[in-house]
């Protein structure tokens, strides 16, 4: 095939050349392992957000489960006038009451009732101080999360 004058000597590429090709895939795998770590401590903050979320959740359940007692019980617990704080509860990760020897105890719950002292108690009934605490650990440190509200009947 004879060439005109003036006629570009080399064809035109319609693609990618091997060369391109292995350096764009280097760039590519080395931005991948950038985001690995990254995908990984999402998933460490995923699982302690969840431990949160149900520590939060059993302690305002109880919180709730101690204003729907009856006032008769309260008072049997409270005596005259004094705090009630109740033994530590251990639970599983559905909130089920265990032992503290299960293995699958992963929260350890304690609550209290508390008068609240008032200018005069004749004029109104003592409000209550409704606290529970939930403890559990991850990755070795303690961590807590606790309700607290004020109740009267």
């Amino acid at each position: 095939m004879k060439l005109l004058p003036g006629a570009a000597t080399t064809l035109p590429s319609g693609g990618f050349s091997l060369l391109e090709l292995l350096i764009s895939l280097f760039i590519l795998s080395i931005s991948f392992m950038a985001v690995i770590p990254l995908l990984i401590a999402s998933l460490g903050l995923n699982s302690a957000t969840e431990m949160a979320l149900v520590a939060r959740s059993l302690a305002t359940q109880k919180v709730e489960e101690l204003a729907a007692t009856p006032q008769s019980s309260i008072s049997r617990l409270t005596g005259q006038g004094a705090a009630y704080v109740a033994p530590t509860e251990y639970l599983t990760a559905t909130g089920s009451m265990t032992t503290s020897t299960d293995p699958q105890a992963r929260y350890r719950r304690s609550w209290s009732i508390t008068p609240v002292p008032v200018r005069d108690s004749a004029k109104c009934p003592v409000p209550l101080a409704l606290s529970a605490l939930v403890e559990y650990s991850i990755k070795g440190q303690t961590k807590s999360r606790s309700f607290t509200t004020i109740w009267s009947y």
